[in-house]
């Protein structure tokens, strides 16, 4: 068997005391261990030995109670492209100027940071800590994550502080709500208008045709053009997004509305 990935647990000690980690068991408390920088050096040169490995999971624990040693594992030389991935629960985000220089600094090496976070951790490590890691992470290109262990009705303790799409608008601040509601209602709007500006001379059974599938198309079309907008331009997450990109996007979206209704007037008559 050929292995191409390794995780390395740096430390099984955690300055949080979740209820469902071994990390957080009383008769545990005085048996954590953490690698000496030595012992590091040996593993991670058992590491380089083994050429499939192109892969390093930095784990724990919590490895950030411990910079020092991430960062010797980023700076290790393995002769070899390595890409190493991050675990941890956010807590150093408390710290913007440190989190930026640590990440600026890796930010070639480290190639995905995983967060943990639910309503364990949220006793423990402050959410706006996760926010700060995940936006400085963004800006220097490091994909991220959330992972937890969420029991029914827990999953408040994130949403909608990360995630909102446009079917959960209503979630969003005023300002924003308001921009996706403009977007689609004004597409409503531009539909009808463009029946009446053009002046259309089918017959009765035509106009009704016509205005049945203005009627149906327009809903669809508002949200799930305004959608693939997002996607397209990798705005997928509205509580993200500046009110400029927010308005850019629902100029886009009206703009296609529009150009959709005239190809439907050529087509039709």
């Amino acid at each position: 068997m050929v292995f191409d990935s390794v995780g390395l647990v740096l430390t099984d000690d955690c300055n949080a005391r979740c209820k469902m980690c071994c990390a957080g068991k009383p008769e545990l408390q005085e048996q954590h261990h953490t690698l000496t920088h030595q012992e590091l050096t040996a593993v991670l040169s058992q590491i380089k030995e083994v050429r499939s490995i192109t892969y390093v999971g930095i784990t724990g624990g919590e490895p950030m109670m411990h910079p020092d040693l991430v960062q010797a594992v980023c700076d290790y030389d393995f002769g070899r492209p390595m890409r190493i991935s991050l675990k941890t629960n956010g807590f150093w985000g408390r710290d913007p100027k440190k989190a930026s220089s640590f990440l600026t600094r890796n930010s070639q090496r480290i190639k995905y940071i995983s967060f943990s976070y639910d309503e364990f951790h949220c006793k423990y490590v402050d959410l706006n800590s996760i926010k700060t890691l995940i936006d400085l992470a963004w800006n220097k290109g490091i994909p991220t994550d959330i992972v937890g262990c969420f029991l029914k009705d827990s999953m408040s303790v994130i949403f909608p502080t990360f995630y909102v799409d446009t079917s959960d608008s209503y979630l969003l601040p005023t300002y924003k709500r308001m921009a996706v509601y403009l977007a689609g209602n004004a597409a409503n709007a531009a539909l009808l208008l463009i029946v009446c500006l053009g002046k259309l001379r089918l017959g009765g059974a035509s106009d009704f045709v016509l205005l049945t599938m203005i009627t149906n198309l327009a809903p669809i079309m508002k949200s799930d053009g305004y959608y693939a907008i997002a996607a397209a331009t990798k705005r997928y997450n509205l509580c993200q997004e500046t009110p400029r990109r927010i308005l850019e996007d629902c100029i886009r979206g009206l703009a296609i509305l529009l150009i959709s209704c005239v190809v439907l007037r050529l087509l039709i008559g």
